[in-house]
């Protein structure tokens, strides 16, 4: 009998030690899953909050391709428009050529006629002197053998002296011709240079809008692809996680499915125990039950960036003309003779003085026509200002392919702000390189 109650004893103890200790390792077990899923669901958030960065980084240069693609649209426009002001200042120029050719072979006829007359001239002048000079027509008239003779005579000689007269008026008209044609010759010349000047031009422009065209599309072809391949490689992280989650989820649910059958058996063991041993003073060992801890919910941070806008508060000084006119850096393309109707206009597509009238008719300044306007009709406008005095908002003038070729708005400490042919409307610096050179020192105060 009392072995049988040791051996009960034992088993007790037994049951109520597994009872104590098993929770523990419970406990332990299903720390070590939460601990694990914990990290992994820190991963998963650090994940979203890259995915969050990556999908902003995405969509600004998805609007970057946007703008590219408007940029490149313009480009398109601005080379088609070029192209077609090239060959009409080719055909201008093979025009000029043909009317200097026909120029030339007029001077060359006015000049041939002019030393045969004067070769006449000098062959009268030269028999008149041979022949006595005004005495050969005396001679001549007392020479005749009747009154009708000499009415005959007289009339010839009334005729020949006219007709050198005549010749003489002509030689100084021929003359005066020469000298006016020689003269509209030498304005064509001018002109013809002054053309080959902006051919030239427009084909450098040509070719650097080309050039740009071609960086923006490879730089944004490689940018997109790099922010597509880390978005990806991001997505896919996340999906394993998400799986690694899962799978520790499952385990424990199972673990907590096994430790609960096992309690519920202990505990069964215990109660038998209890009954077939009777104790004076029983202590009950409470169930332990499983205690799922508590996972709490990841908060991911919310990333936002301001959208970029354009100003639009209403300036009120000549200085603001640049701030109105900064707005369409990296918006417009140069184009010969752009900027002049509301086609050009919506598509950014400007010269140098038609970008000046834009900015200054924003700050509600009127520089004159629209479809007129050009260097030659901005360079009076205002009060001449000194270069020791310009200030911000002065207009400033370059010697480019001809004298005042090119205006900008002066910015301050060198730079302007104007439309270029390799940048569209970009500052630049007047203080060294090609804009120094060209600098004319015509400064126009609006």
């Amino acid at each position: 009998m009392r072995r049988r109650h040791l051996i009960l004893h034992t088993s007790l103890v037994s049951v109520i030690s597994t009872a104590l200790f098993t929770p523990f390792s419970y406990a332990d077990t299903l720390q070590d899953l939460q601990s694990q899923k914990e990290q992994i669901e820190q991963k998963q958030h650090d994940i979203r909050v890259h995915l969050d960065q990556s999908g902003q980084a995405l969509q600004g240069l998805q609007n970057e391709n946007t703008v590219v693609f408007d940029q490149i649209k313009r480009l398109e426009l601005a080379t088609s428009d070029n192209l077609l002001q090239v060959k009409e200042t080719e055909k201008k120029i093979q025009s000029q050529q043909a009317a200097l050719s026909k120029k030339e072979e007029e001077l060359k006829e006015l000049q041939t006629m002019y030393e045969d007359r004067n070769d006449t001239l000098e062959n009268r002048a030269r028999s008149l002197q041979e022949n006595g000079g005004a005495g050969s027509y005396l001679s001549v008239l007392l020479g005749s053998k009747s009154f009708k003779d000499f009415i005959s005579r007289s009339m010839a000689v009334n005729q020949i002296a006219e007709a050198d007269q005549q010749l003489l008026e002509s030689t100084e008209k021929v003359q005066k011709k020469v000298n006016k044609q020689k003269k509209a010759v030498t304005k064509k010349l001018e002109q013809l240079e002054s053309a080959k000047a902006e051919l030239e031009e427009m084909s450098e422009a040509l070719a650097a809008q080309q050039q740009q065209k071609k960086t923006l599309g490879e730089q944004l072809k490689v940018k997109l692809t790099n922010q597509q391949v880390a978005q990806t490689s991001l997505a896919d992280q996340q999906v394993a996680l998400s799986n690694q989650v899962q799978s520790i989820e499952s385990a424990m649910t199972k673990e907590q499915q096994r430790l609960q059958a096992e309690e519920q058996q202990k505990a069964e063991e215990r109660r038998i125990a209890q009954v077939s041993v009777p104790v004076e003073n029983p202590v009950t060992q409470p169930v332990t039950q499983p205690v799922t801890p508590s996972v709490p919910e990841p908060n991911p941070t919310q990333v936002t960036s301001p959208a970029e806008q354009i100003p639009t508060t209403p300036v009120t000084s000549h200085s603001s003309v640049l701030e109105a006119g900064s707005t369409l850096i990296g918006r417009t393309v140069y184009k010969f003779g752009g900027g002049r109707t509301k086609t050009d206009i919506n598509n950014g597509l400007f010269d140098c003085s038609s970008f000046v009238h834009w900015a200054y008719a924003q700050i509600g300044v009127d520089l004159g026509n629209r479809g007129w306007v050009s260097t030659e009709t901005l360079k009076n406008k205002g009060r001449a200002v000194a270069v020791s005095d310009m200030q911000p908002g002065d207009l400033v003038f370059f010697d480019t392919y001809k004298k005042d070729g090119h205006v900008g708005i002066y910015a301050g400490n060198g730079k302007f702000l104007g439309c270029q042919g390799k940048s569209g409307v970009a500052y630049a610096d007047m203080t060294k390189g090609y804009f120094k050179k060209k600098f004319n020192g015509r400064v126009r105060r609006i």
